[in-house]
């Protein structure tokens, strides 16, 4: 059984590691780096181009299949308020 500090660092993780995967998806398909610092949060493009750098090399070659799962996301989520 996992203790709650356990399961509080788990969930921490898991939320960072989401919301680099997110950004990262983001700078790979091009958005605008001002709405990419918005959206991240941070402070200026600079952080956030340091912060999720590492993770954009070699998603270059997925961005058509990044592009595909957001245009699903954005149909299924219309559908779903109709």
């Amino acid at each position: 059984m996992l203790s709650k500090n356990r399961c509080q660092i788990c969930l921490r993780s898991k939320k960072y590691s989401t919301r680099h995967t997110f950004a990262a998806w983001l700078r790979t398909i091009g958005m605008n780096p001002n709405k990419l610092v918005k959206r991240t949060g941070h402070g200026s493009k600079k952080v956030a181009y340091e912060v999720y750098g590492n993770y954009v090399e070699g998603l270059e070659k997925d961005a058509d299949k990044i592009l595909e799962y957001f245009a699903v996301i954005s149909v299924s989520c219309r559908k779903e308020s109709l």
